[in-house]
């Protein structure tokens, strides 16, 4: 599984194996249980909820977390759930924009509507949300410390824009297209 390379706590399946696991320090896939994704799946699954996700244009793997058949974001039929990577067994990066190549060219959302709720994703990386029908105040993503992008263009989210300076690697902020209030962050320390 390693291969030079840092793997520990990445999803592994080996064909003996009935159900989910994860890499462990030894480089063996070694059975864990639903408890151990239990964080990023109730993170996501209120995602799911607040934004209606049961009308998704594509909730692959969703759909069947909200059905109890997948507890794993990570680990789906060999693969993610729609619109997710993972690194290191934790969500990383989220692209419900319609255009799951997690860059900025999708503009055709993915039918997401409501108010984004303030998801606690300590391993997030980087949000993809354009062109959807969100609503309400941009989250503040408080948690996700590791963001470096958030590309939210196209919706109708309103009112103050978080601090991206308390995010050390943030680096990309797009949110054309929005309703945003107030002055815009300093971002000169930023690269």
């Amino acid at each position: 599984f390693c291969d030079g390379e840092s793997t520990e706590n990445a999803p592994c399946s080996p064909s003996e194996m009935d159900n989910m696991g994860i890499v462990n320090n030894d480089c063996e896939c070694e059975s864990v249980s639903c408890d151990f994704y239990k964080k990023d799946f109730d993170e996501l699954m209120q995602l799911y909820e607040a934004t209606d996700g049961e009308n998704w244009i594509n909730a692959g793997g969703w759909a069947e977390g909200k059905m109890g058949r997948s507890c794993s974001p990570c680990d789906f039929r060999k693969g993610y759930w729609y619109g997710v990577i993972c690194e290191k067994g934790r969500v990383a990066k989220l692209d419900l924009d319609g255009h799951a190549g997690f860059n900025q060219i999708g503009f055709f959302g993915n039918g997401l509507v409501g108010e984004m709720p303030n998801i606690d994703l300590k391993g997030l990386k980087e949000i993809y949300i354009d062109g959807n029908d969100l609503t309400g105040n941009l989250p503040t993503f408080s948690n996700s410390l590791d963001l470096e992008i958030l590309i939210c263009s196209f919706n109708d989210l309103e009112g103050p824009l978080p601090n991206f300076t308390d995010f050390p690697n943030f680096r990309q902020f797009r949110g054309s297209y929005n309703n945003f209030l107030g002055q815009f962050p300093d971002l000169t320390s930023l690269d």
